[in-house]
This record gives C-alpha cells, sequence and structure tokens, in this order.
C-alpha cells in the first residue's frame, strides 16, 4: 500500500513539474530604436536640407509599390517586395512620392540592392544615394533630391547596331555549372 501511495505521488509530481515547465508563456518584447548613428544623423541633415518636404525613414517598399499584372507573375512581384524596406521615403505636402533616399554603408552594391533598384525604378521612382563615409551636405542633398530625373535615351533593339547585339559572344565562356572539367 505504501508503495502504491509513493509511486502516485512520484507519478502525480512529475506531471506537475512538466504542467510547470511546459505552460504557455506570455510573449515579452522590448523597445527597439529605428535609427542609430550614422542614419539618425543623416535623417535630421535630410530634414534640415528638405523644409518643404516630408521625409519618413524605414518605409516598407509594400507602401511605396504595388505590382502590376494578375495571377502567378503578381505574386512573384509581391514576395519579391515583400519584408523589403527602404532607407528614407521623400514626400512632397500632399504626401506625394518625390524620392527614395538610401545611405549606403557598403562600396559596392549587393544583389538584393540591385534587386530593389530594379523594382523601384521600374515604377518610375527616383532613387538617390549617399555614402554613409562622406555624408553630404544640405545643398547637395537638396540638388540631388528635387532635381527631376533625367530621361535617358536608349535605342531599340532594331536600331542597335550589330557590335552591340553580338557583345554577348564577345564574352568568354566560363564554367558556372560547378562541373569538373
Amino acid at each position: 500500500m505504501k508503495d502504491a501511495i509513493v509511486m502516485v505521488a512520484i507519478v502525480l509530481g512529475g506531471l506537475f513539474l512538466w504542467l510547470f515547465l511546459h505552460r504557455e508563456k506570455p510573449m515579452r518584447f522590448r523597445q527597439r530604436a529605428v535609427l542609430t548613428g550614422c542614419d539618425l544623423e543623416f535623417f535630421f541633415r535630410l530634414s534640415d536640407a528638405l523644409p518643404e518636404c516630408i521625409v519618413c525613414p524605414q518605409v516598407a517598399m509594400s507602401a511605396l509599390l504595388e505590382p502590376a499584372g494578375t495571377g502567378v507573375p503578381r505574386q512573384q512581384a509581391m514576395a519579391q517586395i515583400a519584408g523589403g524596406r527602404v532607407g528614407y521615403a521623400v514626400f512632397d505636402r500632399e504626401m506625394r512620392l518625390l524620392a527614395v533616399v538610401e545611405l549606403n554603408h557598403r562600396s559596392r552594391a549587393t544583389r538584393r540592392e540591385t534587386a530593389r533598384d530594379a523594382c523601384l525604378s521600374s515604377a518610375g521612382i527616383k532613387i538617390v544615394r549617399f555614402h554613409a563615409k562622406h555624408l553630404p551636405s544640405p545643398k547637395q542633398i537638396a540638388t540631388a533630391v528635387l532635381t527631376p530625373p533625367q530621361a535617358c535615351y536608349r535605342p531599340r533593339a532594331s536600331q542597335r547596331s550589330e557590335a552591340a547585339r553580338n557583345k554577348r559572344a564577345d564574352i568568354p565562356w566560363r564554367n558556372t555549372t560547378k562541373i569538373r572539367i
């Protein structure tokens, strides 16, 4: 009889211990700074350089872009911009987007930045980039952001020269398939 009571006590103790350790814990959060260091300094410099504009930091790309089309291509385009953010979005007083301003911390653009730039430029959004090591003056910022984008002339495929059409043929062959030859 005593053995049965001890056994039941051990089982109940183990059950209570398991329930105590696996109880649902409330989610906890802590506050986080939106901008720090160089980004914060650049935000104030950008706001001072463009007093007639509204500068918004860390704006979601899905708030600025909407994929065109329907079906699978639209879903793929939405997946490409989902979760992406731009450094600063500059709006006029009527909340029309004037430009997207990026502060680069690297010397070269990454694939992700290049893809983001392609999405923004396909929508006709002006992109202005500055390097974090050499922050521009307020006058340089105002000039770069407020000047209208230059329309670049690009001849159609039928108007391009033969050399331009065959440019790919001049590129030496590379083994890109990781197969030992």
